[in-house]
């Protein structure tokens, strides 16, 4: 064999093994990455994460405030348990579990937020207070799975609601807009009184909402109000309920 036919040969067999080695890496390259494989993510990228949960009622209302509204659909999870994302504290070992709505019936939410102070929470007239101790669980309970059937954005607002009435949480800007009209009307109001208002920033006092967003905001005021038992219905018209009992530490927060 002469010398050049050597080097040849040599060279051809280099590129065959080189290309199976390129092809090997390839392979590895576009492999998908065993079960085993992880992706840290820093403490203070979990916790941006979390604030960003528990702030979920203020961002879905400024998307309502948009005067080009999407309708809401709401996930829910298989057990309709409340979200919980666990959060080490810095510098220490324990870890904090927050709930938010996301997935979750606001009944759920309510129980797992008031604990103790859910019987107490819940007592939205003063008739409720003369009950028996059953009749009030029975009633209290009748309460949640009504909430659990409002319309999600509605939802949302009574579980705000009743968290800003026991400090933990701020009411609702649209809903204070409406307790303080409806109080300050003698007449009552209709939903298109409320819209109007809504949409005239000198009568409400926070800003000139759009014509969406008034009607909107108007009609879940019209059913978060009377579920609350905050105001009641004649007609089309609706009242202030004289037994309200969460109407005072309402007005006094929006005053």
């Amino acid at each position: 064999m002469s010398k050049l036919e050597t080097t040849t040969t040599k060279e051809l067999v280099n590129d065959a093994v080189m290309a199976d080695i390129e092809l090997d890496e390839l392979d590895s390259l576009l492999a998908e990455p065993s079960s085993s494989d992880s992706i840290e993510v820093s403490d203070d990228d979990l916790e941006a994460t979390v604030t960003d949960l528990d702030n979920e009622a203020a961002v879905t209302e400024a998307y309502e405030a948009q005067d080009s509204e999407a309708d809401a659909v709401e996930v829910t999870s298989e057990d309709d348990a409340p979200v919980t994302t666990e959060l080490s504290e810095k510098g220490k070992g324990k870890a904090k579990t927050r709930s938010t709505m996301a997935g979750a019936k606001k009944s759920v939410v309510l129980r797992e937020r008031l604990g103790e102070k859910m019987s107490e929470a819940l007592v939205l007239e003063l008739s409720d207070a003369k009950l028996k101790p059953e009749e009030l669980v029975k009633q209290q309970d009748a309460l949640l799975d009504a909430i659990d059937q409002l319309a999600v954005k509605v939802g949302e607002k009574a579980v705000n609601l009743i968290g800003a009435v026991n400090g933990s949480a701020k009411l609702s800007t649209y809903t204070a807009i409406a307790i303080k009209f409806l109080t300050n009307s003698e007449e009552g109001i209709t939903a298109i009184d409320l819209i109007t208002h809504m949409k005239d920033q000198k009568a409400n006092g926070v800003k000139g909402y759009s014509e969406g967003t008034a009607r909107s905001q108007g009609h879940q005021m019209f059913k978060l109000l009377p579920a609350m038992k905050i105001a009641v219905m004649d007609d089309k018209t609706m009242n202030v309920n004289p037994e309200s009992t969460l109407l005072d530490s309402l007005s006094a927060m929006i005053d």
